[in-house]
């Protein structure tokens, strides 16, 4: 496992990820809420698992490419919006 902190609004996602956490983004403006969720997505592995503390909202959720799994667990969708099945 690696942990790392990130600025969010100032990096370039790596990818791949199993799984991302994360509590700070009610913080940030709407847009940037959007911006993130999208980065966070694509970051992901297909059925990488995103969690958000419960103060947190995930806006656009299958838009982004997520699908919901329970309250505050998102997986990266296995197909993502306008795409189909290979």
């Amino acid at each position: 496992m690696t942990v790392k902190r990130h600025n969010l609004l100032l990096i370039r996602f790596e990818s791949n990820f199993d799984l991302i956490v994360y509590s700070v983004v009610i913080y940030f403006s709407e847009e940037a809420k959007r911006d993130l969720n999208t980065l966070f997505s694509n970051a992901l592995r297909t059925g990488g698992i995103f969690f958000f503390s419960g103060t947190e909202t995930l806006l656009d959720a299958f838009a982004v490419g997520f699908e919901r799994r329970a309250t505050s667990f998102y997986s990266h969708a296995s197909v993502l919006p306008n795409t189909k099945a290979a």
